[in-house]
């Protein structure tokens, strides 16, 4: 989820037509990157902390 003011993030604009969908998953920080594993969610990181989010990616592809 990214909002168009949002310098680093650009996947899914939750200003405008997904507004319902970022109130759905309980997005508050932009950007927030949630990763699903057999359609569950297994981490969030929130916030543009690319090493979080590396670490993460890294850690649910051998989980």
């Amino acid at each position: 989820m990214y909002t168009q003011w949002c310098g680093p993030c650009k996947v899914l604009d939750c200003n405008k037509d997904n507004k319902p969908l970022a109130k759905e998953l309980g997005i508050k920080v932009v950007p927030t990157f949630k990763l699903l594993k057999d359609s569950k969610i297994i981490k969030e990181v929130t916030g543009a902390k690319y090493d979080d989010l590396v670490l993460a990616i890294e850690n649910a592809r051998i989980s």
